[in-house]
């Protein structure tokens, strides 16, 4: 008797098995930490567990709110942003063009003052030859008696053909052997001033122009027999205050007695 009732009290005595657990109960012992939780947090909505999963449905909520929020925000910036890029755009397109405009014009206008400079060198160009001054030699003579003799001058005579007058004009007469240039030394005259359509003389020693002849040297002048060449050059400025320079060969003829001369180097500015 005593033992019934206290088996229906719970109470073993001993050798008695415990009791077999209720299915609930062995499902219960059976779950994993992480499920138990879970079951235990649907079961009592007021446990830790419950208030976890909660927060963390509430922080996904709120994420996609936010993410929604973004996209209508960027759906309603971005045609506000064009309208605001579009002028920028417009404004630099007006720069750009503005620079490749004035590039355009200053090169027409450098390319414009070129012609203009180009033009007025070739128009001065064009006055000064037609302005200028130009010596010519017009001949050379040996007077009175038109042979070399003992003490005989040379008697040059040249001519300014331009339209303006010349200045500083300078004669200078040194031996030439006729292929080679003129030696070293000669004669020079002092300068002078010829006026336009003027003509000019020098007289000189022709002992001075090499050195002094003897007696059988002219004679072989005089006959052929040994060639006399000179050149004469003449230099000057013109009206412009450019120099300028022309070289003439001379040589005599003793079947004409005379001199006869040519252009060597036509008039251009010294070296």
């Amino acid at each position: 008797m005593i033992s019934l009732m206290a088996y229906g009290k719970g109470i073993f005595t001993a050798g008695s098995k415990p009791p077999i657990p209720a299915p609930a109960e062995a499902a219960h012992h059976d779950q994993t930490p992480a499920e138990r939780v879970k079951s235990e947090s649907n079961a009592h909505p007021d446990a830790p567990g419950a208030i976890t999963t909660a927060i963390d449905k509430l922080d996904l909520t709120v994420q996609q709110q936010i993410e929604e929020e973004k996209r209508d925000y960027s759906q309603r910036k971005a045609p506000s942003e064009w309208w605001a890029i579009i002028p920028t755009i417009v404004i630099a397109l007006s720069a750009v063009i503005q620079v490749v405009i004035y590039w355009r014009q200053t090169r027409v206008a450098e390319a414009g003052l070129e012609e203009t400079r180009r033009a007025n060198i070739a128009a001065r160009t064009a006055l000064e030859a037609a302005e200028r001054a130009e010596m010519q030699l017009t001949g050379l003579r040996l007077p009175p008696t038109s042979q070399f003799i003992p003490n005989a001058f040379l008697e040059v005579s040249y001519k300014n053909v331009g339209r303006t007058a010349a200045t500083e004009v300078v004669v200078h007469v040194r031996k030439w052997s006729g292929n080679e240039p003129a030696n070293e030394g000669g004669i020079k005259s002092p300068p002078s001033y010829v006026g336009a359509g003027t003509q000019g003389f020098y007289r000189i020693d022709i002992n001075r122009i090499d050195h002094a002849y003897n007696q059988d040297e002219l004679a072989r002048f005089n006959d052929g027999g040994n060639p006399f060449n000179v050149t004469v050059e003449l230099s000057y400025t013109d009206a412009f205050q450019k120099p300028w320079v022309v070289i003439y060969g001379v040589g005599w003829s003793a079947p004409e007695r005379e001199f006869g001369f040519k252009v060597i180097r036509p008039p251009h500015h010294p070296e």
